[in-house]
């Protein structure tokens, strides 16, 4: 793969393919973080994604989430006991434990029940 990567390393489209596949599965990354409800995939997923925020001039986005990473990290210290319980998963809310990979964040699961 390497070498059929450097031979096509001079052709434009390849080059923009290769960027937006990395793209789609950094966003899957985020995506199976949530599902699964894994804490430290969220956090290192997030941080790979920032960058597309300050290159999308989502300013706000751009502007809190690396706040919102510094807090999250240092949590374990400030808050052990929050921290522990989002290490277990309970930071997304999942209707039906029985059902992996169904989770979904708050947001979304208030949203969904105010439009029930």
């Amino acid at each position: 793969m390497k070498v059929f990567d450097a031979e096509q390393d001079k052709v434009p489209l390849f080059k923009v393919m290769c960027q937006y596949m990395r793209m789609v599965i950094e966003i899957m990354s985020l995506i199976c973080a949530v599902r699964s409800g894994d804490w430290a995939l969220h956090l290192e997923a997030l941080k790979v994604f920032t960058k597309y925020f300050f290159a999308h001039n989502m300013l706000n986005y751009a502007r809190m989430i690396p706040i919102y990473l510094t807090e999250m990290q240092m949590l374990h210290e400030s808050h052990p006991e929050i921290y522990e319980e989002f290490k277990r998963g309970n930071w997304v809310v999942n209707k039906n434990s029985c059902v992996p990979f169904c989770a979904v964040g708050p947001d979304n699961a208030w949203s969904m029940l105010i439009s029930q």
